[in-house]
């Protein structure tokens, strides 16, 4: 099964066409290149490095396969529908004119509406998805 997903791309940029499995992010992409095959492909020591917390590989290949997350205000939280307590929210690259927790919260409804409305600490302005902007380097 591994070798089956280092067969495929992480990102296709074609012309008409850019395709990713959850988070286009420029900056991680040119920072993992390197140590990616031509095709945009795992290697072997990228996927050994992927898997430590805290690598490069790891914070670059989870933002393109799983998304960005920013880290909630101190002493807030939720709980996920799978009874996990979350200290960080998936956000909504995409929504590149909101800045509050809230809007940017890429979740259900019924989350969103126990967020801050106050603007995110990690925004000023737009959304932009430049490196390390949101990405804490942990995921949930």
């Amino acid at each position: 099964m591994i070798g089956w997903f280092k067969t495929l791309p992480l990102w296709l940029d074609l012309p008409g066409i850019r395709v990713v499995h959850a988070c286009w992010h420029d900056g991680y992409m040119q920072m993992l290149k390197p140590h990616l095959t031509p095709g945009h492909q795992l290697t072997e020591s990228t996927l050994v490095a992927a898997s430590r917390p805290g690598s490069l590989e790891f914070q670059t290949v989870e933002c393109l396969t799983k998304g960005l997350e920013a880290s909630l205000p101190p002493g807030i939280s939720y709980t996920d529908k799978d009874g996990h307590v979350r200290h960080q929210q998936r956000v909504a690259w995409w929504n590149r004119h909101d800045s509050t927790f809230r809007a940017l919260a890429a979740a259900d409804e019924d989350v969103r509406t126990t967020l801050p409305t106050f603007p995110s600490a990690q925004t000023s302005g737009p959304l932009t998805t430049t490196p390390n902007r949101f990405f804490s380097g942990t995921t949930g």
